[in-house]
């Protein structure tokens, strides 16, 4: 949460920059914002997936 918090924080500062600087670091923060969610994600399918995964057990985590 504190990644996103991060992000939103510098989006709410870019006003303070020229217009073409804007532009570039609000699509970054964009992809930026989409490859975690990616990440995110991809490891969540991943650990459903798990043969035999227990997502009540901490040792499901681990793997």
């Amino acid at each position: 949460m504190r990644l996103e918090h991060s992000i939103v924080f510098a989006t709410r500062r870019i006003g303070d920059v020229p217009g073409n600087v804007q532009l570039a670091a609000l699509v970054a923060v964009e992809d930026a914002v989409a490859a975690v969610r990616t990440a995110f994600d991809t490891v969540h399918q991943r650990i459903e997936t798990a043969p035999g995964a227990n997502p009540a057990s901490p040792t499901a985590l681990a793997a």
